[in-house]
C-alpha cells in the first residue's frame, strides 16, 4: 500500500513488467539474507516472492545456507524489475518506500545474524540508517551513538 501511494505522489508508473516480491521465510527465522536488487530472470511468469529456485542469484544464496524454515530472504527493493536499476531508476518516493519497509523487516525480524548482498546493503540490526555499506562495521563513535545506544548495541550483538 506504502509503494502505491509512494507511486502517486512521485506521479510516476511503475514499469508494467516489473512486480512486487514478498519476503520469503518468517521474521521468526535465525538467519536474514538481506539481498541488493537481485536480477528479475525467472521461468515463472510472475514470481510473487523473493525465492524463486529459477532465478540464478536466487538459486546461488539458497544453495549457500539458505535452508527452509531456517532462512529469511528479503529484497532491499521489493520491486523486481528487468535491468534491477530500482534504486536509480524509481522516484524517490518510491525507494523510500521501499526503504521504509527493507528497514521495517529488519527491525521486526528475530534472525541473529543478518547477511547483505549489494553495494546498497545496509547494515540494520541496530538502526545504522543511511549509511552506505562498508568493509568493516562503523564503530560507535564513528556513528555518534550516546552511551545507553552503544549498551543497546552491545546487548543486541552478543
Amino acid at each position: 500500500m506504502a509503494e502505491e501511494i509512494a507511486w502517486m505522489e512521485s506521479g510516476q508508473e511503475p514499469d508494467k513488467r516489473s512486480n512486487l516480491v514478498r519476503p520469503s521465510g518468517s521474521l521468526d527465522c535465525p538467519i536474514a539474507h538481506h539481498l541488493n536488487q537481485p536480477s528479475c530472470s525467472t521461468s515463472f511468469k510472475i514470481a510473487d516472492e523473493v525465492v524463486d529456485p529459477s532465478n540464478g542469484r536466487i538459486a546461488m544464496v539458497m544453495g549457500n545456507g539458505a535452508n527452509d524454515g531456517q532462512t529469511l530472504i528479503f529484497d532491499h527493493m521489493s520491486r523486481r524489475s528487468e535491468n534491477s536499476e530500482g534504486m536509480d531508476e524509481h522516484p524517490q518516493e518510491v525507494v523510500r518506500a521501499h526503504e521504509e519497509f527493507s528497514t521495517r523487516t529488519t527491525a521486526s525480524s528475530t534472525a541473529k545474524v543478518e547477511l547483505l548482498y549489494g553495494l546498497e546493503g545496509q547494515f540494520d540490526p541496530t538502526c545504522y540508517r543511511g549509511k552506505k555499506r562498508r568493509s568493516k562495521i562503523p564503530s560507535a563513535s564513528e556513528l555518534g551513538l550516546q552511551k545507553a545506544e552503544k549498551e543497546r548495541l552491545a546487548r543486541q550483538l552478543r
